[in-house]
């Protein structure tokens, strides 16, 4: 492959017929190497898990846990846990990329700069409810913040539903996830894992 500078073709260019016409192609070399031709993400035509992992990454970029890993991994798990999950606790699973694009972004309200208005412009109103449902209070305590989770007032079912099964699949990641759950945090997750269970939305 040359090393010459990369450049940005637009997609009604001469050199094809066949490119798509909303779309920037970044070609590395020559515009007539068309072997390196790749499509420049559309941020319109990415799904709605698309769009919540690449904001998750963004906003949690440099981020660690407690063990200096990576909190995106966490977030990956998490997401991940929701899709197995589906079948057992997604009603409708045509709403599973809610509850997967939940997954991703549950602790970006509480751990992160992001703002409501940053999430409006690319996420359904039952996402963005459950989210802030998702994060927890200055001052409110674990079990308040758990009750808070399955209320049913003043919030959509679908949201409640995924702020529900997100949760479930958080605290399952931290009793047996990959990183060791401190014996004073373990006991806590244990209880709001059993509530959860018992009290479904």
């Amino acid at each position: 492959m040359t090393s010459e500078k990369q450049a940005i073709i637009p997609a009604a260019a001469h050199w094809s017929d066949n490119f798509d016409t909303h779309t920037e192609w970044v070609v590395a070399g020559r515009p007539e190497e068309f072997d390196y031709l790749e499509p420049k993400k559309d941020k319109d035509k990415m799904t709605l898990i698309e769009k919540a992992k690449e904001m998750a990454a963004e906003y949690h970029k440099g981020m660690t846990d407690k063990y200096d890993h990576p909190y995106f991994e966490h977030l990956e798990r998490v997401a991940d846990r929701v899709r197995e999950m589906e079948y057992d606790f997604v009603d409708e699973t045509s709403e599973i990329e809610m509850y997967v694009a939940t997954a991703y972004l549950h602790d970006i309200i509480e751990d992160t700069d992001c703002t409501k208005e940053d999430l409006v412009v690319l996420f359904p109103e039952e996402v963005i409810a459950a989210i802030f449902r998702l994060t927890r209070d200055t001052g409110m305590t674990y079990a308040e913040y758990i009750e808070r989770v399955l209320s049913r007032d003043s919030l959509p079912t679908l949201a409640g539903k995924i702020a529900r099964v997100v949760k479930l699949a958080d605290l399952l990641d931290h009793v047996s996830g990959p990183t060791p759950c401190p014996p004073s945090l373990k006991k806590r997750y244990e209880k709001s894992l059993y509530r959860l269970i018992s009290k479904g939305i």
